[in-house]
C-alpha cells in the first residue's frame, strides 16, 4: 500500500475547496505545535468532537480516545518532522521520521545503543482534514516508500 498519496485525502472529505486556506493553515500549525510540544489540552481543543484519529497502535474516534492513543504514541517514539505541506484548503501533510524508544532502549552500552537506536528509525507521515475550523481527521502512519 502506497501511503503517500494525496487523493485518499481528497477522497476524505466531500468538497475540497471548502474553507479558508489561511484559516485552516494557521489551525493546522496551531495543531502541530501543539503536538510537538506534548500540550495535550491545547491540541484536543483543534479537534471535532468526533474526530477520526489513526495512529500506528489503533483507530479511535472521539477526543478521549485520541488522549489514551496520543499518550501511547509519546511513550513509545519521538519524532523529527520536516515542514507542513497544504494539499488544499483543508488537507496537509507532513514528513518525519521516528526513533522507536522501547527498541532503542534495549541496547544498554551507550555507544552501540545510539547505533542501534539509528537503524531503528523510521520514515513516518502525518495527515489532516479539516471541516469547519476542526480537525476531522487525523493520520500517522509508516512511510517506508520514502527514504532520503
Amino acid at each position: 500500500m502506497h501511503t503517500n498519496n494525496p487523493k485518499r485525502l481528497y477522497n476524505f472529505v466531500a468538497d475540497t475547496t471548502y474553507g479558508d486556506p489561511r484559516l485552516s493553515l494557521g489551525i493546522a500549525r496551531r495543531f502541530i505545535l501543539a503536538e510537538d510540544d506534548r500540550e495535550l489540552d491545547e491540541m484536543i481543543a483543534l479537534l471535532s468532537p468526533t474526530v477520526h484519529w489513526n495512529s500506528l497502535w489503533g483507530v479511535v474516534r472521539g477526543c478521549e480516545s485520541v488522549r489514551a492513543v496520543f499518550g501511547r504514541e509519546q511513550q513509545a517514539m519521538t519524532c523529527v518532522w520536516g515542514p507542513l505541506r497544504q494539499l488544499s484548503s483543508t488537507t496537509f501533510e507532513r514528513h518525519g521520521q521516528a526513533t522507536f524508544l522501547e527498541s532503542a532502549n534495549e541496547w544498554r552500552i551507550p555507544l552501540l545503543s545510539r547505533f542501534v537506536g539509528r537503524l531503528r528509525q523510521k520514515q513516518v507521515l502525518e495527515q489532516l482534514v479539516m471541516a469547519d475550523g476542526k480537525i476531522i481527521f487525523r493520520s500517522l502512519a509508516l512511510n517506508d516508500t520514502m527514504w532520503l
